[in-house]
């Protein structure tokens, strides 16, 4: 609980006065329910050598989520960031998985899927070519800084954060996954 608190009052505190109330909203707003991933009505693409299991057994999910308004050639081109952080993925043995979630606009899904295609990220990504994720997810902002979020094996919402955006997050985001997945292995350092 404590750090639920503590991640609401960094994303408080790095906005203007005015902005507080609308994030405030916000993000009491995103976490109103549970999350729903509609991955079969998703096209995977599997970079490279991925292996897909079934997400939803996941206690740990992290979601990315990349939205029309977004660049999409940008993010795509930035996906190698994720890297090191994906690598939790294999160190807790799939108990934590990551949900890259494009939703570019109608006329530009075959050249978003033949960029993801291109990208150097060995792990599935999710083309949302008909906006399924935010039709069943409506409490999702507009904000970009909301649309990255931890959630937990029942898909509610623990962090709310880029990790790689945020150093204050990053850590926060660590130490969560540590707490919840870490079973007598501290030899894990990724800070």
């Amino acid at each position: 609980m404590r750090n639920r608190i503590f991640i609401f009052l960094i994303l408080i505190l790095s906005v203007s006065c005015s902005d507080k109330s609308k994030l405030t909203k916000a993000i009491l707003k995103l976490k109103s329910k549970p999350m729903v991933l509609p991955c079969s009505k998703m096209v995977t693409s599997f970079v490279k050598d991925s292996n897909y299991m079934d997400f939803s057994l996941a206690e740990l999910k992290l979601i990315i989520y990349i939205d029309s308004t977004e660049c999409m050639s940008c993010k795509i081109k930035r996906l190698n960031n994720w890297n090191k952080i994906l690598k939790l993925d294999s160190v807790y043995k799939g108990r934590m998985k990551f949900y890259f979630v494009f939703c570019p606009k109608r006329g530009q899904v075959k050249q978003t899927l033949r960029s993801i295609k291109l990208s150097n990220l060995s792990y599935p990504l999710f083309l949302d070519g008909n906006s399924e994720f935010i039709k069943d997810n409506p409490q999702i902002p507009r904000d970009m800084r909301l649309h990255t979020f931890l959630l937990g094996q029942d898909n509610n919402i623990i962090l709310i954060g880029n990790p790689l955006g945020n150093k204050d997050i990053r850590k926060l985001f660590y130490r969560e996954v540590k707490k919840r997945l870490d079973n007598n292995n501290n030899n894990n350092k990724y800070e």
